[in-house]
């Protein structure tokens, strides 16, 4: 900086020596002066607002990078929990229908069992009819064998067969 200073003081010194009668000389050796001012007591002021700016756009970097890096877990996070619900709604599936079908032979056995329940009742009902037949009719046969006449036992057992039969 002191070289440049230097040289355009020799250069304005230079100019001053002409015999011209233009003012350049003073005005370049005031413009130098009023940068170099300015320079000296703006140069740290500006520094720190360009460092301070770049700190600034690097810290709003590393936030949105953070975001980013957030997001991309939270998307990575949110699949994983799709990926889970699908498997468990496979699952709960195939549950289901193992399920639907122990219900099924489940209400078969029940049905086949009131079924035979139904059908041993239903047997059970027509041999106490048939039973009661019997002996309505052997009541009656008793009833007409006894007002004719006394029988011997196995004259009445004789009697009863063929009426049976």
């Amino acid at each position: 900086m002191i070289k440049i200073i230097t040289a355009l003081l020799l250069t304005s010194v230079a100019a001053l020596a002409s015999d011209g009668s233009t003012d350049i000389a003073p005005r370049t050796l005031n413009f130098i002066l009023f940068v170099g001012i300015l320079w000296f007591l703006l140069a740290e002021p500006i520094g720190k607002f360009f460092t301070g700016r770049t700190a600034g756009i690097a810290a709003q970097l590393n936030d949105v990078q953070k975001k980013l890096q957030e997001s991309k877990e939270i998307k990575i996070a949110a699949a994983q929990r799709v990926e889970e619900a699908k498997m468990f709604a496979q699952n709960l599936k195939e549950t289901t229908v193992k399920e639907q079908k122990i219900l099924e032979d489940q209400i078969e056995l029940e049905s086949k069992t009131h079924l035979e329940i139904l059908t041993k009742q239903a047997e059970a009902k027509k041999e106490l009819e048939r039973r009661h037949m019997v002996r309505e009719v052997v009541s009656s046969i008793a009833g007409d064998i006894s007002s004719s006449t006394p029988l011997s036992q196995k004259k009445m057992a004789s009697i009863l067969q063929k009426k049976v039969a």
